[in-house]
């Protein structure tokens, strides 16, 4: 198979520098896979439902946060199973499949913290502008281009690759995929990448500055003077947090895949041990299961609307113990009524 595609399950292949060939179910490691697998798509779907059930909850900012669960909810679904299928059994299909879920999560991911960096910019540096220029057909359009942009980058590859065979690539396809790999880490993780770097400095300045402000307008300055401002301020240091782990977690990705080229054409490559490749997959899968986690818990919206869901099946729970309980007394006192009658 094509080295691009190999390059989404290091851990399988000797073509990407690693001494051993992975064969078999690892119960150990495999297992914590599965697990978070599991909690990918319990998590994310936790997001997907309160959503749906909390009105509030459906601004511009967070149609953005559904639509990247979606995605997460494809790798813990689509994307660790067939990863796991294709280390134990080698089934072409499944390691194609593995690959391209890859791509799609990585190029979708970066996209989505993108266009979410980039509302918030417009909010904040531009707050008067910012309904004319942020409405939700814009937002829906966003979304579209960026699953499709993502689908693209995914699948592209598939037109000049060989999956029929693990076979060594011809000079041609092996500069082919080459550039794909170079515009792709280019296009959907450098240039993105600092852009949000740059927009998440001015907006810190900025938050920064009113505060400032606040504070000399005011001598005896009241808490609720500050709070959408620091509202706004966990909103956005969670997102730059997204960023920061979700660079941090693919960067070795795009690194081996360069490494996987370096190798092909006789030149020595950094040599890894297997242990290593197997914990950065891990890391690059548990992005999707920190996502949600980031801005269900860190973000103000989604935590009230967590807590209060909690709260309500609490109380629920609690009046259902209550009820039971006066429906039981209810039953003694009825039966003691009986045997005192016939007795």
């Amino acid at each position: 198979m094509d080295g691009s595609l190999e390059a989404g399950n290091l851990t399988n292949s000797t073509e990407h520098g690693n001494p051993t060939v992975m064969g078999g179910f690892l119960l150990v490691y495999d297992s914590c896979l599965i697990l978070l697998s599991v909690l990918i798509m319990a998590t994310n779907g936790i997001v997907l439902l309160l959503f749906t059930l909390k009105p509030r909850l459906r601004t511009k900012t967070n149609c953005l946060l559904a639509s990247l669960a979606v995605s997460d909810i494809g790798m813990g679904l689509c994307g660790i199973p067939t990863f796991i299928g294709c280390n134990v059994t080698f089934i072409r299909g499944l390691c194609v499949s593995s690959a391209v879920s890859y791509r799609f999560v990585a190029v979708s991911t970066m996209f989505h913290i993108f266009a979410v960096t980039v509302e918030r910019y417009i909010s904040i540096i531009y707050p008067l502008k910012y309904m004319a220029i942020v409405n939700r057909a814009r937002i829906y359009r966003t979304i579209t281009v960026i699953w499709l942009t993502s689908l693209f980058f995914a699948i592209v590859q598939l037109s000049w690759v060989n999956t029929s065979a693990w076979s060594p690539q011809t000079a041609t396809q092996l500069h082919i995929s080459l550039i794909y790999h170079s515009i792709g880490a280019v296009t959907c993780f450098v240039v993105p990448f600092v852009i949000m770097v740059f927009i998440y400095g001015q907006m810190f300045t900025v938050i920064h500055k009113q505060v400032t402000d606040i504070r000399k307008q005011h001598v005896a300055t009241e808490s609720n003077s500050f709070r959408p401002i620091y509202t706004e301020l966990r909103a956005i240091s969670v997102f730059a947090t997204m960023l920061s782990i979700f660079a941090f977690c693919w960067i070795t990705w795009y690194i081996s895949i360069f490494g996987l080229y370096v190798e092909k054409i006789g030149v020595a490559f950094v040599d890894v041990a297997e242990v290593v490749w197997m914990i950065c997959d891990f890391l690059r899968f548990s992005t999707s299961f920190l996502n949600p986690l980031l801005y269900t818990y860190l973000k103000y919206d989604f935590r009230t609307a967590t807590n209060s869901v909690l709260c309500g099946w609490r109380e629920r729970r609690s009046g259902k113990i209550i009820k039971t309980s006066q429906i039981n007394e209810t039953q003694c006192s009825l039966y003691d009524n009986y045997e005192v009658t016939h007795c």
